[in-house]
């Protein structure tokens, strides 16, 4: 029997980033791909259809300030049932957290990565709603 392959698009323009970020969920046995801006991230997702990733991991700010709002947008919009994950710097400014935990979630983001833990290696995965405490190990959301 052969396993099927847990595919995931990591989204960032960033190789700072999208290297560690990378390695973590190629740990976790995911084949990962990247895009270097959300347009691009989009074009994958059309191409090869929203099922072939079961994770897409994205950054904010890329092409332009929220380009990555576009791709989460694009992903709810078409009813994405796999798992969403936000990285960002914003997420460790004063109340960044706060308020992007209580309007991601609405438009389907699962967690939350603030880009110091990726930095760290000391990876923090925040579900994306109020009053919910970071896990410390990677967990898909199964599919609705």
């Amino acid at each position: 029997m052969q396993h099927a392959t847990k595919r995931l698009l990591l989204v960032d323009d960033r190789a700072k980033y999208s290297d560690i970020i990378s390695d973590f969920f190629t740990e976790y046995g995911y084949l990962v791909d990247r895009a270097v801006s959300a347009k691009q991230g989009i074009g994958m997702l059309k191409d090869k259809g929203l099922d072939h990733y079961r994770v897409v991991v994205t950054d904010i700010t890329m092409e332009h300030q929220l380009a990555g709002i576009e791709l989460i947008y694009f992903l709810f919009k078409k009813k994405y049932a796999g798992t969403v994950v936000m990285a960002s710097t914003g997420f460790d400014i004063y109340l960044g957290m706060f308020f992007s935990k209580l309007f991601m979630g609405i438009f389907g983001v699962h967690y939350l990565i603030p880009k110091t833990t990726v930095i760290s290696r000391d990876f923090a995965f925040y579900p994306a709603r109020p009053g919910s405490s970071p896990l410390r190990k990677f967990v898909e959301v199964p599919a609705s």
